[in-house]
């Protein structure tokens, strides 16, 4: 590859990051979708146990929602589904197996 490609491509990139980076700050269940793929980098360890602290801090809320942020929360579940689902669904760990950190919170509470 050219210097003038692999600084076409490095500009680009910069541009895609400064982009996901402003709707991320703008958005807070983009910045949770995000968040949840910088974390699959570190593996799925690290996707369950950021599922896990969301869960937990559902577990911890007690209130109720005000009409104007409900679809601020649904937004919200909707990115935690998408992180179990997408991310952490097909994930398998360095030993083989499938994370389940999350199980555990649900077989502990009852949930």
């Amino acid at each position: 590859m050219c210097n003038f490609h692999r600084y076409a491509n490095r500009a680009w990139s910069e541009k895609l990051a400064r982009l996901v980076l402003d709707e991320a700050e703008r958005d807070a269940s983009f910045r949770k979708l995000v968040s949840a793929a910088l974390a699959a980098r570190k593996g799925p360890e690290a996707i369950a146990k950021l599922v896990d602290r969301r869960l937990g801090g559902l577990e911890r809320a007690r209130g109720f929602i005000d009409w104007d942020k409900a679809r601020t929360f649904r937004d919200d579940l909707a990115a935690t589904v998408v992180t179990i689902s997408g991310e952490l669904g097909g994930s398998v760990t360095r030993h083989g197996h499938r994370p389940t950190v999350t199980v555990h919170r649900h077989a502990r509470t009852g949930v």
